[in-house]
């Protein structure tokens, strides 16, 4: 892996901020290939605290508030609702079904719920914005570190997500790829674009997130 460490303090970046890099830059966090969206913030808090966050779905809707409903295939990863759902009627995005309905009373609000944190073969049903929904499946996973994630679409194309968190100075580096593949990629990667703003601002919040939780369990 390169770009794992460095000094924080002549980065371009600000803590709490988020940047695009490029794949020839030397904090590129990903050792395969290139092409596709990749955004990295960084972080005060130590690795451990910015991967519970990164690796829990249970956690996902504190830092990317467009994430407005999670459910996985797990028994023990609760279904979890972000403060406000979307109302009205909801469009499926991919071939399969819609995701399973929350059963009456399960929803789990993220702080007060057991970690959970992602597994090999999960599957997990995302509610967007706009009611958009989304299911796939955890590829891989190198706790503490590395997650991926990999969402069917239509017309034979595949989102596939990478999300590493290493250690960067004396805090930690956070980030996630975003790569369209398939046949018909060509249409998924000119939308995927539209996507970086959120993204960007997923993982600025991710790193700010990550080192409030971390004054909060210093200061207790």
């Amino acid at each position: 892996m390169r770009g794992t460490r460095g000094d924080a303090s002549s980065s371009r970046e600000r803590i709490g901020s988020a940047v695009t890099i490029g794949t020839d830059d030397p904090r590129h966090p990903f050792d395969e290939g290139n092409g596709g969206v990749i955004v990295a913030a960084e972080s005060t808090a130590p690795p451990a605290d910015v991967w519970a966050l990164l690796a829990d779905p249970q956690q996902w809707a504190r830092w990317a508030p467009h994430i407005r409903w999670i459910q996985a295939s797990r028994p023990r990863v609760a279904t979890m609702d972000a403060p406000q759902r979307p109302r009205g009627g909801s469009r499926s995005r991919g071939p399969d079904a819609a995701p399973p309905t929350a059963p009456s009373g399960t929803a789990a609000r993220a702080e007060h719920s057991e970690p959970c944190l992602v597994a090999p073969g999960d599957r997990l049903f995302v509610r967007g914005p706009a009611g958009t929904r989304v299911q796939g499946v955890v590829t891989h996973v190198e706790p503490g570190h590395r997650w991926d994630f990999r969402i069917r679409l239509p017309a034979a194309q595949w989102l596939d997500s990478a999300h590493v968190v290493a250690p960067w100075g004396t805090g930690s580096r956070v980030a996630t790829r975003l790569r369209v593949d398939g046949v018909f990629a060509g249409p998924g990667r000119i939308a995927l674009e539209g996507y970086r703003p959120l993204a960007r601002i997923a993982m600025a919040r991710l790193a700010r997130i990550a080192a409030a939780d971390q004054g909060r369990h210093e200061a207790g």
